[in-house]
């Protein structure tokens, strides 16, 4: 069991939080030490960049879920962005207590990207 965490501070109290790997019983107190980490910075806002996560339990969903009550508490939130569909699947479990899901981490950030003008090329 492998997780690799990797932290992006995006300023205002938002970080991207990256997992790559599998999020289980082995991995998970790594991510809880790294939410407990960023309760200590005062982060509110927390995006789960999921798109690496091939795998998560239900545990490693809950620990997603209670760090997300204690940052509503605060005024915040925990997304998760680009979930696999396995994860998504895991998410479902928790039903109504399930975490926010965008479809990418800049969906979740609220970034809207300009349409650029598409050029088609003849030869």
């Amino acid at each position: 069991m492998h997780l690799a965490v990797d932290i992006t501070d995006i300023g205002h109290g938002t970080v991207i939080m990256s997992l790559v790997g599998e999020l289980d019983m082995f991995t998970q107190p790594v991510v809880e030490a790294t939410l407990i980490g960023l309760h200590a910075r005062k982060v509110t806002r927390v995006v789960v960049a999921a798109a690496g996560l091939t795998f998560s339990d239900l545990g490693g969903m809950l620990t997603l879920r209670r760090a997300d009550e204690e940052l509503r508490g605060r005024g915040g939130s925990l997304t998760l962005a680009a979930p696999a569909r396995q994860v998504l699947r895991i998410n479902g479990l928790l039903a109504a207590e399930g975490l926010r899901v965008c479809g990418s981490v800049s969906e979740a950030l609220g970034v809207r990207h300009a349409r650029r003008p598409h050029r088609t090329h003849r030869a």
